[in-house]
């Protein structure tokens, strides 16, 4: 959570919705964060600089929504 909000320029999609990292995939630096509207985003972080258009995030209505995404990849 902390280096998503080091990473969030104002204006980003999370900005206003209070995340909370709840899992991690090391392999692809992703993060699974719930947020204060009750969906979840996956979000790629770089671990460098903030940029236009980053972190980049995908929004899924409930765990269940991202599990059957990560299937389909």
């Amino acid at each position: 959570t902390d280096q998503l909000h080091r990473e969030m320029l104002f204006g980003h999609p999370l900005h206003r919705l209070a995340p909370v990292a709840i899992a991690r995939d090391d392999s692809s630096d992703s993060v699974l964060f719930k947020t204060s509207d009750a969906r979840f985003a996956e979000v790629h972080l770089t671990w460098g600089e903030r940029a236009p258009g980053y972190p980049t995030t995908v929004f899924y209505t409930s765990v269940n929504a991202w599990a059957d995404a990560q299937v389909e990849e």
